[in-house]
């Protein structure tokens, strides 16, 4: 395997090469990319903050004006730090680690640097729409697979046509004939999240902004976690290992430890990667050969992970004064810890029995904010304080001591009270007594773990200060330093010239006593199908998404073939109009975040919650709203007079009077806003509208959804509500919609199969 090849930075600055066999690397972008890097990593971490705030004080901003009141609740702000998290900070950081290292690796410029320089303005005026969007309710479901489908075909377009398109043809103009390890990690998360944003797109527009998955009930709860689980993964975990490998090894001065690891490392995580989607999907709905599968493939990838964990730690073995020394090494070893360490977790929780204690507890926001925090933000911190010195003439040695030790311990502190609530919740949830009836209430177990999620919040300010203090130094040394930077090339050859062809060795067991197959197995253990593999990376690109393409398929399609195989329940029937409203409504103002809607086949959920949810109970649900994380009950049997209209109504107004010690804020706007009852982000779904002219089905779209509205509105007022809120009735405003369809969340089951819907009778 050849080395990595070394750059050697000139001291002086012309704006040409001296001579022909000269040429400049093109760093602009990747000077942007890390800019924005920080830039998007202290204001996600700051969105953070916020949604911990409102998580401990629901009420601190309960005084705002009505219109702004929605734009600053916990369920908004945390599915927007989840989706600034993952695109906003792990993606600039990815696209100027790859920038940067793919021209050094390939010994070539960036095939076009203004395709570079595009593709920095649209990804960030993405990430503002996005942001946009998330604040003001433009969702599809929840976070990071619940972007409007505009920005899905944007982020789609820019990941293929500029980054993936600029990749392929600088490789393809290389003057390396092997292809490093590093860019085979980078092809496969360019092909990956193309096919993952792709099948994300497959959406129909509802109007306006929003947009509706076109898959219903277990299939689009698959579909969304397969989208999710693939996106962590590719676009995030694979090309990081491949910057790992490319850096490591830089900064220790050594070669990389095993060429034959890396690459059972390699396809290991191509091949199960997609496989294990639906290992957060344990005693849901989804088919059990599902589940199992990701169970199976979850465990299996502790291997291959901890091939990359071994791979890294040998490589620096004889090197360690250096981790001392560099501030680059610090941080990525640190890094490198925190990955081995949530590998094995994430392992351990694809567990059945075990994700079955953990599955809606701070446990996962724990598991997710250490992958993000310590191996995503130590290996992204480690790669600037690497580029800094390269990129502009500076020294970053003094920050980076109190930046790494800002950062760990606000690490720690953020991670341990997380994974200590998880524990608390996941034990105080499923705790039965002597008679076998529930020990602990919903709201006494959120009150036991409250001071915890203080301790937490002190962590993530001590992580953002250490962020802060890299942005100062950053935003000083660009605007005290040049940035001009010239970097040496070799000759401009081709990729076939100066090279010579390194002999096949035959196996040394032909000719001796041993069966053919054996001595063919030892042929292939050499590897040298795969050197020829990386000398052709068309090839290698097109095995990749082979691979990816056929699991994806074989899984979808056995997905939507099990449909025909879920119980049909003739009683659940579609989404009345008002309903629909209200679960457009509900899905904008991001409930989904903060409450589940799927009771699990176990003891104490029952118990507590209901009947266990049935799949054909969902049949209708697009998307699904099963959720990931329970900071309210869940709300799957909440329908049916479990709660008064009025009970719902003064809960939304001031839930503190309804229910003590709750976390939930006002959702008074709700009770002022008047609903459009064509809004758009609803349209008709019942049976006998279908196959009507649109014009007729809208006029009888509104007059169900008023005749419902009525009905609801006179129930709270039977119950000694008012007749009118702050000027407007209230049978014109949206949490009458909303109370509608959270009604009617769970009375299939319990209603004859042979009549329809109360609010259906109340409509006819």
């Amino acid at each position: 395997m050849p080395e990595n090849p070394t750059e050697t930075a000139s001291i002086s600055n012309p704006l040409k090469p001296k001579n022909p066999s000269q040429l400049t690397y093109r760093d602009v972008s990747v000077r942007l990319f890390v800019v924005a890097t920080v830039f998007w990593g202290v204001f996600a971490t700051f969105q953070t903050i916020l949604s911990g705030l409102l998580l401990s004080l629901p009420s601190l901003f309960g005084n705002l004006h009505e219109a702004f009141q929605p734009l600053v609740t916990f369920a908004r702000i945390d599915s927007l730090r989840s989706n600034l998290a993952i695109l906003a900070f792990g993606g600039n950081a990815v696209f100027a680690g790859i920038y940067y290292s793919i021209q050094r690796l390939c010994k070539a410029q960036l095939w076009s640097h203004g395709l570079a320089l595009l593709h920095f303005f649209s990804w960030q005026a993405i990430l503002v729409a996005l942001t946009a969007a998330t604040i003001f309710g433009y969702v599809q479901s929840g976070s990071l697979s619940g972007a409007p489908l505009a920005i899905d075909l944007a982020i789609a377009l820019v990941w293929i046509c500029f980054f993936g398109f600029n990749c392929a043809m600088t490789i393809a103009n290389r003057r390396e004939r092997f292809l490093y390890v590093s860019l085979w990690f980078y092809l496969s998360s360019i092909i990956a999240v193309s096919i993952l944003q792709i099948a994300n797109c497959l959406a129909s527009p509802t109007g306006g902004l929003r947009s509706e998955p076109l898959f219903l009930g277990a299939q689009s709860a698959w579909l969304s976690n397969w989208y999710k689980q693939g996106i962590s993964s590719f676009l995030l975990t694979m090309p990081y290992v491949g910057l790992m490998y490319y850096f490591l090894p830089k900064g220790s001065d050594r070669p990389l430890f095993s060429y034959k690891l890396t690459i059972v490392h390699f396809w290991s995580l191509v091949l199960l990667f997609l496989c294990d989607s639906s290992n957060r999907l344990h005693y849901t709905t989804v088919p059990e050969w599902a589940s199992t599968l990701g169970m199976l493939c979850g465990v299996m990838l502790w291997m291959p992970s901890w091939a990359g964990v071994v791979n890294g730690w040998c490589t620096l073995s004889g090197a360690w004064h250096r981790v001392k020394q560099d501030p680059a090494l610090r941080f990525m070893f640190a890094g490198l810890l925190v990955f081995g360490f949530t590998s094995l977790e994430a392992s351990i929780l694809s567990v059945k029995s075990v994700h079955a204690l953990i599955h809606y507890s701070d446990w996962e926001v724990a598991h997710w904010d250490t992958f993000m925090m310590g191996w995503i933000g130590l290996t992204t911190f480690g790669m600037i304080y690497w580029l800094m010195p390269r990129l502009v003439r500076c020294n970053l040695t003094r920050s980076s001591y109190v930046h790494f030790y800002l950062a760990v311990a606000g690490l720690l502190l953020t991670v341990v009270p997380e994974y200590a609530s998880g524990f608390v919740q996941a034990r105080k949830w499923s705790q039965l007594s002597e008679m076998g009836k529930l020990q602990y209430s919903f709201i006494e177990t959120l009150q036991s773990v409250s001071g915890l999620w203080w301790i937490r919040l002190f962590g993530q300010a001590v992580y953002l200060l250490g962020l802060l203090v890299l942005a100062a130094k950053m935003l000083f040394l660009l605007s005290a330093r040049s940035t001009r930077q010239v970097s040496s090339v070799p000759p401009a050859l081709s990729v076939v010239e100066g090279h010579s062809e390194s002999p096949v060795v035959a196996s040394a067991l032909i000719g001796k006593p041993v069966l053919e197959l054996a001595s063919k197995l030892d042929q292939f253990a050499m590897l040298h199908w795969h050197r020829k593999l990386e000398r052709q990376p068309a090839r290698l690109a097109l095995m990749i998404g082979l691979i990816v393409c056929l699991i994806s398929f074989f899984q979808i399609a056995l997905m939507l073939a099990s449909q025909a195989y879920v119980a049909p329940i003739g009683s659940v029937q579609p989404f009345t109009p008002l309903e629909q409203m209200g679960r457009a409504i509900y899905i904008s103002q991001g409930c989904q975040q903060c409450h589940s809607q799927m009771v699990r086949p176990l003891v104490y959920e029952s118990q507590r919650y209901g009947a266990i949810s049935q799949a054909g109970e969902s049949i209708f649900d697009r998307p699904t709203l099963w959720g990931e994380h329970r900071v309210g009950p869940d709300l799957a049997r909440e329908g049916g007079g479990k709660q008064s209209s009025f009970w719902h109504w003064r809960h939304f107004e001031n839930p503190p009077t309804m229910t003590k010690e709750t976390v939930m804020p006002t959702y008074k706007h709700l009770l002022t806003s008047k609903l459009s009852f064509l809004e758009s982000g609803t349209k008709p779904q019942s049976n006998h509208l279908q196959g009507t002219d649109s014009e007729t089905a809208d006029s009888q779209f509104k007059n169900m959804a008023i005749k419902q509205a009525e009905v609801i509105a006179a129930e709270i007022i039977g119950q000694g509500g008012p007749l009118a809120y702050e000027g407007n009735f209230i049978k014109d405003t949206s949490a009458v919609a909303l109370i509608a369809y959270i009604q009617r969340l769970g009375t299939d089951l319990s209603r004859p199969s042979s009549t329809t819907s109360s609010s259906e009778t109340n409509k006819n």
